[in-house]
């Protein structure tokens, strides 16, 4: 028998998890109040008590939240779902297999406002998935409560042998005006042996096969041509078993309903942009191996995405099958991109294989992409590990190669097919990394990481790390001094990064040192010191691959308070100064007031100014970068422009809840670059900087613009109606403007793209 979730959460529990704990069952829920304060990390009894009834059935689990708090003491900030919640909220996090490898979070706040998770690696958290379970909340003058129930189908576990099995839960609750958390059982979630201490729960369980469909609808109409476009495709999502799902896409739409914040970037490091397509979150946990450097294998924004030499584009269809087991998991993804008059999509296909005992795991990631329109191909080949020595050191490393193939086509007489020729060897190298983390205490730990990234280490096809051609030492710190007995300071916390690094040519790249410091104060109010020292040395990056350049010191020194967060109003600042680009003078200011609007809307600006006396940007063309040393335009990529740089940023957000399941999120972005030149730089063979003779150096002024209006409405779990207003600029222009404020006045009027977007997703 098959089962439709939407028909189980909708008909049968949808009307009953209001949050009001009245129900029968309820009364032979097991009890859990024994809650201590573990952030910070004191142990002490916490002011308000906190009680905690669990249940189970065939059905699912059942969790409610009872929460002692005055009215008065409470503190509201709306948030939409997803979104960071900056108010009081309950946390269950449940380990379905109660082996301490993988478990799942769920956060509701006291204004009924969800986020969920996954916890893996022990004490790692990912907020990338959106799982199918139910919620509500109810406030009184004493008291807010909160009921969940998360059904047996809404993830994917080892595979059950009986009607029982034993769950491991770990309950928290956030108190924001106090800015602690109170948790059962009493653990710190930053050490290595988190999801090993959850409390043992004996639940009821069973399992029939479900089947999920998403067919979705999409009408966008370009308001600046004139035209309308329509795409409907579906999403299925089916789970045979409990520990086997597979998830099937066609024609998706994965765009129009989310925007990325806008970056202009002028270094020679890609930004790093986060997924938020749902399917490619959700049931990810296999492929999301991390590594120094922001290193993953696995980098799911590559498909459909924009490259170095590829243009972004619509995906024909994805697939992704897991299935967990005891000690083996195994999930294989493959996601096809469609083809245009002009460039044939490109394939997609990762297979991933872990085995896992109790105190250590290893497995390995194999991926394969086919680029046609740019005759391309790339395969990446990884082997990772985990071993726990004891519960104070954990030691994970991997092992990463990578294959690119480049090929020509040639056509075969007579006919209409082509025969692919290689043009160049294949390029290949090896990439590893070693990182043993240290736990000393509950409130002191310690990460040490190795690496040596090749220098023809290629993985940009499918995934992404910041560089290459690097030797590594990094040590991380962290500290916290809980509870102090004074009248000035309740904890402090202190984090320290040392990094020292290396590449092929031996140069002589700098050493790097970043402290900071984080006080909380009794009133909650909160100061950040940081520190950042980046010692003189040698830039290989800077010029795109030609001469390396030697560069003066660069230094930072950032003060920022954070106010105690009242019912409607907090507000943020900081102020920084240090030495940047050719040891010129470098300031930025940041300031973010955010005022709540009764219950149900906030407003949050962010403003942040940064100045750069002498900032240095690269002259050279990224789309045609020369590597011969004997090609005529090589010296012209050994040329940096010495700037004097103002950025200034604006974003408003506003996030409102109109009414039960309405809700509107506005998010308005703002970004001018004025860069006024100072002198053209040349870099010598020697690695030393010159003025540039007779070179003239022309100023530049960028600025971009976003806009999205989001209504959203809640048809029902993961069923939803979204109407998205977006207007979007970007505008270059030579010489810096009379006004700023008529520059960006200029890209608001001069739209690039102007989209009204009508989708409609439903859930069977």
């Amino acid at each position: 028998m098959i089962s439709l979730s939407n028909t189980v959460l909708g008909q049968q529990y949808a009307g009953f998890i209001d949050g009001y704990l009245d129900e029968a069952h309820w009364l032979q829920a097991i009890r859990y109040d024994h809650f201590k304060v573990t952030q910070p990390y004191s142990l002490h009894e916490p002011v308000f008590v906190t009680e905690v009834l669990v249940y189970s059935d065939e059905y699912g689990l059942y969790v409610g939240f009872i929460n002692q708090q005055n009215q008065s003491s409470g503190v509201t900030h709306t948030s939409l779902r997803d979104e960071q919640i900056k108010t009081d909220f309950n946390e269950l996090i449940v380990d379905f297999d109660g082996q301490g490898k993988r478990a799942f979070g769920f956060k509701v706040s006291r204004n009924n406002a969800v986020q969920d998770s996954v916890w893996h690696n022990k004490n790692r958290e990912q907020i990338d998935w959106n799982g199918n379970w139910l919620h509500g909340v109810t406030i009184d003058e004493t008291h807010w409560q909160t009921e969940l129930f998360i059904p047996w189908t809404a993830v994917i576990s080892n595979k059950q042998q009986s009607t029982t099995r034993d769950v491991k839960l770990y309950f928290s609750r956030w108190h924001q005006e106090l800015r602690q958390a109170f948790s059962y059982p009493a653990i710190n979630r930053s050490q290595l042996t988190f999801m090993d201490e959850f409390k043992t729960y004996h639940a009821v369980t069973t399992y029939q096969p479900q089947l999920d469909y998403f067919p979705y609808f999409t009408l966008n109409h370009d308001l600046l041509a004139g035209e309308n476009h329509y795409k409907a495709g579906m999403e299925v999502f089916w789970k045979p078993n409990n520990n086997q799902q597979i998830n099937l896409s066609v024609n998706p739409d994965y765009g129009q309903v989310e925007s990325n914040d806008l970056v202009i970037n002028f270094s020679a490091i890609e930004t790093f942009s986060s997924e938020k397509r749902p399917f490619f979150r959700e049931n990810n946990e296999l492929f999301d191996i991390w590594g120094p450097e922001s290193l993953r294998v696995i980098h799911t924004p590559r498909i459909g995405g924009a490259g170095d030499k590829e243009q972004a584009r619509d995906i024909d269809a994805a697939i992704r099958f897991t299935q967990l087991g005891e000690h083996f998991d195994v999930s294989i993804l493959g996601a096809f991109e469609a083809d245009n008059r002009h460039l044939d999509g490109r394939d997609f296909l990762a297979v991933r294989g872990q085995y896992k005992a109790e105190s250590w795991n290893t497995g390995i990631i194999q991926t394969f992409v086919d680029s046609p329109s740019i005759n391309r191909k790339a395969q990446t080949t990884a082997v990772d590990g985990l071993l726990e020595v004891n519960e104070q050191l954990f030691i994970s490393a991997q092992l990463i190669q990578s294959q690119i193939t480049e090929y020509s086509l040639h056509p075969i007489n007579n006919t209409n097919a082509h025969h692919r020729t290689h043009i160049n060897p294949k390029i290949s190298d090896i990439a590893w990394w070693l990182k043993a983390d240290f736990q000393v205490s509950e409130v002191w730990s310690n990460e040490i990481s190795l690496l040596n990234y090749g220098e023809k280490f290629d993985i940009s096809d499918f995934g992404f790390v910041k560089q290459v051609d690097r030797q590594q030492f990094l040590y991380k710190s962290s500290y916290e001094w809980p509870e102090l007995e004074s009248t000035w300071l309740r904890d402090i916390i202190v984090e320290v990064n040392f990094t020292a690094q290396n590449n092929k040519s031996n140069d002589d790249l700098p050493i790097e040192f970043e402290l900071d410091m984080t006080t909380i104060q009794p009133s909650t109010a909160a100061w950040e010191f940081e520190v950042l020292y980046i010692a003189a040395g040698d830039d290989d990056l800077i010029t795109r691959g030609s001469n390396v350049a030697y560069l003066p010191k660069k230094t930072e020194f950032v003060l920022g308070y954070t106010t105690a967060q009242d019912y409607w109003f907090q507000f943020e600042v900081s102020a920084g100064i240090g030495s940047q680009g050719l040891d010129g003078a470098y300031s930025t200011l940041e300031i973010t007031p955010s005022l709540q609007i009764d219950h149900w809307m906030n407003v949050e600006l962010e403003i942040e100014y940064q100045k750069f006396e002498h900032g240095l940007i690269w002259l050279g063309d990224e789309d045609a970068i020369v590597l011969d040393e004997d090609e005529p335009d090589y010296e012209k990529q050994n040329q940096l422009g010495d700037f004097a740089i103002d950025e200034l940023s604006i974003a408003l957000n506003v996030s409102a809840h109109i009414a039960d399941k309405h809700e509107i999120r506005l998010k308005l972005e703002a970004v001018s670059v004025e860069a006024d030149a100072n002198q053209v730089i040349e870099v010598g063979r020697d690695n030393q900087i010159y003025r540039a003779a007779q070179q003239d150096l022309e100023s530049f002024s960028e600025s971009e613009f976003a806009l999205q209006v989001r209504y959203r409405y809640e048809i029902s779990a993961l069923a939803e109606f979204y109407l998205v207003y977006s207007r979007g600029s970007e505008q270059e222009i030579s010489g810096l403007p009379k006004s700023r404020r008529k520059f960006i006045n200029s890209a608001i009027n001069n739209a690039d793209e102007e989209n009204l977007v009508m989708k409609f997703k439903y859930h069977y």
